[in-house]
Parts: C-alpha cells; sequence; structure tokens
C-alpha cells in the first residue's frame, strides 16, 4: 500500500482471494473488509466503523484481481492507498517459498 498523498508511509496489507470472495487487512492489521470478486478480476469492497466521534467511517476497497497480482485503491476518510500486491507462494506447512 502507497499513499496517494502525505497520510502516512508505504504499508504492508494482505488480500485473501477465494471463490469469488475475498477479505483484506490494510497494515495486516485486525480490521477486515470483505469483498467479492467477479469473474472478470474486479474487486470491490466496503466496511463501514462507527469512529470515536460516533461517524460513520467508511473503508472502500476497489480493484483487479489475477493469479498472481492485486491492483487497486483502498479509501478511508482520512487517506487514499494505492494497491501493487504480489501473490505469496506457500510451501511446505504454510510457509512462503
Amino acid at each position: 500500500m502507497t499513499p496517494e498523498s502525505t497520510c502516512g508511509t508505504a504499508e504492508k496489507a494482505t488480500l485473501t482471494v477465494a471463490k469469488g470472495s475475498a477479505s483484506f487487512a490494510a497494515n495486516d492489521g485486525a480490521v477486515i473488509v470483505p469483498a467479492t470478486v467477479a469473474p472478470d478480476g474486479k474487486l470491490a469492497g466496503q466496511r463501514v466503523l462507527i469512529g470515536g466521534d460516533k461517524k460513520p467511517f467508511p473503508l472502500s476497497l476497489d480493484g483487479t484481481v489475477t493469479d498472481d497480482v492485486a491492483t487497486g485503491t483502498y479509501v478511508t476518510p482520512r487517506c487514499r492507498f494505492s494497491l501493487l500486491l504480489t501473490r505469496v507462494h506457500l510451501g511446505l506447512f504454510g510457509s512462503p517459498d
């Protein structure tokens, strides 16, 4: 994840895709944004949290998924991030190759 403005630094993220569904964790954190993946690879998801000020705090995810890479944007009320996520191939016992 790379911020498109001065709202942070590049961070890691995890996208898990299986059978038309996806889960996205920005900064590899605990907040998961559920998403769908269309047959053409279009990725779309949204989650609305309630902020400390009791106002909605929407998180959105849009992009494209192929077999080895996901690209797109992740948007919060404060920041917008460009995504370039590459597939991790797992080896024996689930460890990355």
